[in-house]
């Protein structure tokens, strides 16, 4: 008995590791004062393997749109007009929230935590 529940539980997780299509919303940002190298505050991953997205990156927010791909903890995201970004990203919080950790120009570790809205 216990062996089919926590095969049913490994089963469960497995699902909702590549369950990140949704609507999410920037909830917090670390180190402090790094939102400035975090352009993406706001993203909608469809389906299809398409986003859309409000990102600023210093010129106020704007909208962009592309595909992405998840894929072995890594969410990359390629934009109609711009080269690809890829993050390590996995889900938390039984899925409702969503650790996005990059590098900032001068290659300082950016741990974004975004939460579904």
């Amino acid at each position: 008995m216990r062996i089919a529940a926590l095969t049913s539980l490994a089963a469960a997780g497995a699902l909702l590791a590549g369950c990140v299509t949704g609507s999410w919303k920037l909830e917090s940002i670390s180190p402090e004062g790094a939102s400035k190298h975090y352009a993406l505050a706001d993203f909608t991953l469809y389906d299809d393997g398409t986003y859309t997205a409000l990102i600023d990156v210093g010129q106020g927010p704007h909208p962009s749109s592309g595909r992405y791909t998840f894929n072995g903890g890594k969410l990359t995201f390629s934009p109609d007009d711009g080269e690809p970004r890829t993050y390590d990203a996995e889900l938390i919080v039984l899925g409702h929230k969503m650790r996005v950790v990059g590098v900032d120009p001068k290659g300082n570790q950016v741990t974004a935590i975004m939460v579904r809205k």
